[in-house]
């Protein structure tokens, strides 16, 4: 049987053996990358809210391109003789669609020369644009719609009857029928 001071230095000794284990393992764990201390969870990036992404940029790009070709504000796009969060929205976009202010905007003021604001209109206008960096040489208002932009309805129209009238399929305007495709 061993001594009792032999069991009690093993025992030291087990025990001893085993603090070092365990500092060497918490020590091991210490070095390694603590994923919590990541941006991201289980390995996705989430972007913050304000970042620009590119669908947005290529929609709003897109929507500044059209509200500079079609130029025209209506009587909607104005409270009483000032511009609304609409209308100002629209120049906001037209100014948008040439960041440099490099070519002259033209705003089509489609509304009657009648209106009690009319005049009022074009001052408010102007004033919000010169706000946004254009000067008197860059701006030009024109009375009454875009007529570059205008087409007319009757080709459409046309064709739509032509599209119903045959069941679906497209026939060229001469009525010759052996030209048909399928709109399916």
């Amino acid at each position: 049987m061993p001594k009792e001071s032999e069991m009690t230095m093993k025992t030291t000794s087990s025990i001893w053996l085993l603090v070092g284990f365990a500092l060497t393992l918490s020590a091991g764990c210490d070095s390694q990358p603590n994923a919590e201390s990541k941006d991201y969870i289980h390995g996705e990036n989430y972007l913050p809210d304000t970042t620009a992404r590119d669908e947005v940029t290529i929609i709003n790009t897109s929507v500044a391109v059209g509200a500079r070709a079609d130029g025209e504000l209506r009587a909607f796009h104005f409270s009483d003789d000032s511009l609304n969060a609409l209308g100002k929205k629209k120049l906001d976009y037209m100014v948008a669609a040439d960041p440099s202010l490099a070519s002259t905007l033209t705003v089509y003021m489609d509304f009657s020369p009648k209106d009690p604001n009319f005049a009022k209109r074009h001052d408010a206008v102007t004033e919000y644009l010169k706000l946004k960096g254009l000067k008197d040489e860059q701006i030009a208002l024109v009375d009454g719609p875009n007529e570059t932009q205008a087409q007319p309805s009757a080709p459409g129209t046309k064709a739509l009857d032509n599209f119903t009238a045959s069941n679906g399929s497209f026939s060229n305007s001469s009525g010759d029928s052996s030209t048909t495709s399928s709109g399916h």
